[in-house]
């Protein structure tokens, strides 16, 4: 379950890992806004949660437009009884570049 959540929290910061730089990206992006990501986390034959990673909308962060992604990771029952998970990522990566402006991540485990 933990390196699941790991997993997503590398693909945001990932997806994000475009240098430092301010040109525009020469190809398109291969997301856009409405994209959702959803996974099923499975223990033998036990459902133990559910993933979800999700571009929401687009947003302005300090004047540039940015994608507002939000991920987050839930424990189902029975699996919560023995080890309950509610974690979430919020994540804004510029629109044009790809870089990372702003990163939460709130674990509860």
């Amino acid at each position: 379950m933990k390196r699941l959540i790991a997993a997503l929290a590398f693909a945001v910061v990932l997806s994000a890992g475009r240098g430092q730089t301010d040109e525009i990206l020469p190809r398109p992006v291969p997301f856009d806004v409405g994209e959702k990501l959803t996974y099923a986390i499975r223990y033998k034959f036990l459902t133990a949660g559910r993933a979800v990673m999700e571009v929401k909308d687009t947003v302005d962060c300090d004047g540039s437009k940015c994608y507002l992604i939000i991920s987050e990771a839930i424990s189902t029952m029975p699996f919560s009884l023995f080890f309950e998970v509610k974690d979430s990522v919020f994540s804004l990566m510029d629109v044009r570049t790809l870089e990372t402006r702003h990163f939460e991540k709130h674990l509860r485990e």
